[in-house]
């Protein structure tokens, strides 16, 4: 019996040993499978890790630590959510809805040192706790090689700047994509004149740094919105997208000329690149980029085979107005320096005494073809700053005139107009005072004429620039009043002395026009104890109606035509002696 017992004790032993045995062999058969994954999970690049839910890590492989750059018997120590490494608070509010997140994150492993890293990681629970499990791959030096191939497929290696493909591309995505023909864009080709003479004189590598330069340019002469590339040895490109109008994309195209115009510093030498540009516009000359492309290749082709003509649209009508514009301005230029302009006077006479109480000084281009009015010539003045010298021209002339009229005896004002540039030039109250101490012209004896678009520019700053001129004894007049959008309740606040109705309200009066506008702003100036001055009175019946409606100032050519110097001067006498 105890023989039985002792036996089937021991059979029990043994079936207790045989499955011991093989829950210990299964046992070191998941240990070993379990040290031979975290010795393939250590040799992997990917950086593996384990958290729990506190963001804590359990488990990190040697690749993680690599990346991250934290040493490895440091990071069981770290929250990584708490100092933001690789977890954040909106990755974890993710999690909580979605268990699985992937994409690609920036890591700061220093100051200076990005990484870009691609992070999956998934939220698990065991039992009633949670875990998340991640891994992360460095993308940094593939990112590199995608910006490095981006780099030489778009960018010129020696400007910087981008290149003919980029260029290219730029332009097919822009006109298909304006399915509706609705956009307007240029296509703006530059070639630098005589490139090759430069290599050959001074060396490549001087010709390399004139490249440089003038593409550094480039890029201060562009919007945000313009594509700049360099197409090839000595060539640029700018395609410029939604161009305004014609007249808009011409004054750039002139602005873009001048700029280029200036002097450039290589090596401690000035040189001036002369370049020739070709424009085309989509879609007036093309339909297609390959097309826009080739017209203004056609345009700069022309140019450069015109010599004397520094930029040529493909359009005949733009190219046509360009062509005159910029023969204009060189005469203008030419007819500053060989002295061709001459200042025509127009008395202003009191009405009621018939006596002379102002002059306007009213330039004239005397040219070869004969006298030419300032409405020929004065926006183009304006558009290529040509006018600061002229006026500056006029204002000189105009009060050396003004004191050779005090020394015979006649204290005449004389006005002179302003340009918006010349009014809002930073110099402007030192060259007027360096030109009354220069002709010795009494202050008071000047008077400046501004426009009404002028005064309402910057009222602050016009109200700062009009006190100086006042301070200096210089009478202010608004020219052609009632045109603008101002209104006299604005002069309240500036220091202006007279203002001239336009002789728009006045050329109807009586018989197609009753006046009511030019009595309603003689009404308030009067009230704002402003002078006024009728301009282009040509009838006695305007000359009736304006002193009936108390104006008593009058210019125009009931009295006379603006006149020369000699004969301002024998109209003058001749008044003298009319009044006694």
């Amino acid at each position: 019996m105890m023989s039985r017992r002792i036996t089937e004790y021991i059979e029990a032993v043994q079936t207790n040993n045989i499955a011991l045995n093989k829950e210990i062999d299964k046992r070191q058969g998941v240990q070993s499978q379990l040290e031979m994954i975290l010795e393939l999970l250590s040799g992997t690049d990917e950086g593996i890790f384990i958290l729990n839910n506190e963001f804590f890590c359990i488990y990190n492989n040697a690749a993680f630590s690599r990346i991250i750059g934290i040493p490895e018997e440091a990071i069981p120590t770290l929250n990584l959510s708490e100092n933001n490494i690789l977890i954040n608070a909106p990755l974890v509010d993710s999690l909580q809805m979605n268990p699985i997140w992937s994409g690609e994150i920036e890591y700061s492993l220093t100051k200076e040192e990005i990484l870009f890293l691609f992070l999956r990681i998934s939220k698990v629970k065991n039992g009633e706790d949670d875990y998340y499990i991640g891994n992360i791959t460095n993308l940094t030096a593939h990112k590199q090689i995608e910006k490095d191939i981006y780099y030489l497929k778009y960018f010129d290696n020696l400007t910087k700047l981008n290149n003919k493909v980029f260029l290219d591309e730029s332009g097919i995505n822009l006109i298909s994509g304006d399915t509706d023909n609705v956009g307007n864009h240029a296509l703006i080709l530059i070639n630098i004149d005589n490139f090759r003479i430069i290599n050959e004189a001074k060396g490549f590598d001087f010709g390399n740094k004139v490249l440089i330069a003038l593409g550094n340019r480039l890029k201060t002469l562009i919007s945000d919105q313009d594509v700049l590339a360099r197409l090839g040895n000595d060539e640029f490109g700018i395609l410029k997208a939604h161009v305004a109008s014609n007249e808009n994309l011409y004054e750039y195209i002139l602005g873009l000329s001048k700029a280029l115009e200036k002097q450039i510093a290589i090596n401690d030498e000035e040189l001036i690149v002369d370049v020739s540009m070709g424009i085309s516009l989509y879609p007036n000359d093309a339909n297609h980029y390959p097309k826009l492309l080739k017209t203004a290749a056609s345009a700069l082709n022309n140019v450069k085979a015109n010599k004397g003509r520094r930029f040529e649209f493909y359009d005949k009508e733009i190219n046509t107005l360009s062509i005159q514009k910029y023969e204009l301005q060189n005469k203008l230029r030419n007819a500053l320096s060989n002295q061709e302009f001459v200042l025509h006077y127009q008395p202003q006479m009191n009405m009621a005494t018939n006596q002379i109480v102002g002059l306007e000084a009213l330039i004239r281009w005397n040219s070869a073809n004969g006298m030419v009015p300032p409405a020929s010539f004065i926006a183009i003045a304006e558009e290529s700053n040509l006018i600061i010298p002229l006026g500056e021209w006029v204002l000189e002339n105009a009060c050396e005139f003004g004191k050779k009229l005090a020394t015979l005896g006649y204290q005449t004002p004389i006005a002179v107009n302003l340009s918006m540039l010349q009014f809002k030039s930073p110099y402007i109250g030192d060259l007027l005072q360096s030109i009354l101490t220069k002709t010795n012209l009494p202050p008071e004896l000047l008077e400046l004429e501004i426009t009404e678009g002028i005064l309402m520019d910057n009222e602050d700053e016009c109200e700062s620039i009009l006190s100086q001129f006042h301070a200096m004894g210089i009478q202010i007049s608004i020219d052609d009043f009632g045109t603008g959008d101002s209104s006299l309740s604005y002069l309240k606040k500036f220091a202006v002395d007279k203002i001239k109705i336009d002789r728009s309200f006045i050329k109807g009066i009586p018989h197609y026009d009753n006046g009511t506008i030019a009595k309603v702003i003689i009404e308030l100036a009067g009230n704002f104890n402003l002078q006024v001055i009728a301009e282009g009175v040509e009838t006695p019946e305007q000359i009736d109606f304006l002193l009936k409606n108390n104006c008593h100032i009058a210019q125009g050519f009931y009295y006379a035509k603006p006149l020369d110097e000699d004969e301002l001067l024998a109209f003058m006498e001749k008044s003298k002696r009319d009044n006694g």
